[in-house]
Parts: C-alpha cells; sequence; structure tokens
C-alpha cells in the first residue's frame, strides 16, 4: 500500500508509514492536498477508510501546525515566536531533564579536551568526554549558540564548535531547578525514543497524516 501511494504521487512528495498512519510531506500545500487526494484513493481502492489532517512546518518554533495558522511577518513577530521555541525548549529541558540543544566540540589533543571539559563542569555544564572531542548539554538553540561561539573565540586554531540538537547517539540528562543550572549532570542516554515529525527528516513543509483502520 505505501509503495502503490509512492508510485502515484511521484518523486516530489516524501512518503513515509507505520503500521496505522501514512505520512505525505510536500513544498506547497497544493502539492500536499493532491498527495492527500491519491492517498484516500488508494486505500479506498482496498476497502480502507482513513481520516488524515495537512499541517505545515513552523520553521521558527520548529513544529508542525495548522496551514491557516498565519506565518510571522514582521521582525518582531518573528522575534517573538522564536523566544516561545527558547522558552519551550527550556521548560522541556527542566521538565525532562533532558537537554534540548548540544555543543560539540573537538580538539587536536586530548589534554585540551580535559581542559574544556573541566572549565564546562564548573560552570555547572553536562559534559560528556570522550579522547579528543566533547558534548555539553544546553536548555535551548540561543543558548548553545552563544556557549559555541565563546568555545571557539577561546579555542585554538584546532578547535571546532558545533551546536546542534542532540541526535539517537547522545542526548545529556540535566538536573537543577533553575534556567541557569540546566544542564547540570554528566548522565548519557544511549536509548532516546525518536519523535516523528520534523522539516528535516523528509524536506517537506507540509505534512498530511493518515491514519487508517
Amino acid at each position: 500500500m505505501e509503495e502503490d501511494i509512492r508510485r502515484q504521487v511521484g518523486r516530489t512528495i516524501a512518503v513515509g508509514a507505520d503500521e496505522r498512519q501514512i505520512f505525505l510531506y510536500a513544498g506547497t500545500e497544493t502539492a500536499a492536498r493532491d498527495a492527500e487526494r491519491i492517498a484516500r484513493d488508494v486505500l479506498a481502492q482496498d476497502g480502507i477508510t482513513a481520516e488524515s489532517a495537512l499541517h505545515r512546518w513552523h520553521p521558527i518554533e520548529e513544529q508542525w501546525e495548522n496551514p491557516d495558522v498565519p506565518m510571522p511577518q514582521t521582525q518582531a513577530e518573528r522575534q517573538a515566536e522564536h523566544q516561545r521555541l527558547a522558552d519551550t525548549e527550556t521548560a522541556e529541558s527542566l521538565a525532562t531533564g533532558i537537554a534540548q540543544w548540544q555543543v560539540r566540540v573537538e580538539f587536536g589533543s586530548h589534554r585540551e579536551t580535559v581542559a574544556l571539559a573541566r572549565k564546562l563542569e564548573n560552570e555547572s555544564r553536562a559534559v560528556v568526554r570522550r579522547w579528543k572531542f566533547l558534548i555539553a548539554g544546553a536548555s535551548n538553540e540561543d543558548d548553545a549558540r552563544e556557549l559555541a561561539g565563546h568555545i571557539r573565540r577561546d579555542a585554538p586554531p584546532d578547535g571546532r564548535a558545533r551546536a546542534g540538537r542532540p541526535d539517537l547517539q547522545s542526548r545529556l540528562r540535566c538536573a537543577g531547578s533553575r534556567a541557569a543550572d540546566v544542564p547540570a549532570a554528566v548522565i548519557v542516554d544511549l536509548g532516546v525514543a525518536w519523535k516523528r515529525g520534523g522539516h528535516g527528516r523528509f524536506g517537506g513543509s507540509y505534512e498530511v497524516l493518515a491514519s487508517h483502520r
């Protein structure tokens, strides 16, 4: 069924599925609605009924929303939306004890890596250290990018610092009750549950979610 839908919607639509749901990702609302119609037709041919919903990716808030929700138009609106995202990330870091962002730092020597790890730990940062690289937790994107900038300014020429979302192999658990305390532990979670969604997975700005019975 998934392959039938993939063939009919064409290469411009990304298709994914699990046992009960089909995901369609498109670059425009028109393409997404066309893909939704095709998917319904394919399912109907097999006698399957489905409920579907269309969402649009909001790049600043980094979440799927109803396409009727207006995108921010002014700099003030974009800043306000970005701040809401940062506040949400910080709140999730505090509530779950897991850093929502991280900074990966690579050095040319083990000695430099140890020195920076000790410095960050003294600043109550969660740090996971390996031989020539380390990962430091951050409560939100702004915190991570600011930390990466500070590290780059003080790092030797061969040092590199990159802010990003934690991947499946490294999520940092953190402790503390204040935003300034996040993150503050040194535990790595290697069994992170992957969350569906996100613009980066399929590269589409519009998502159609079809749930079939």
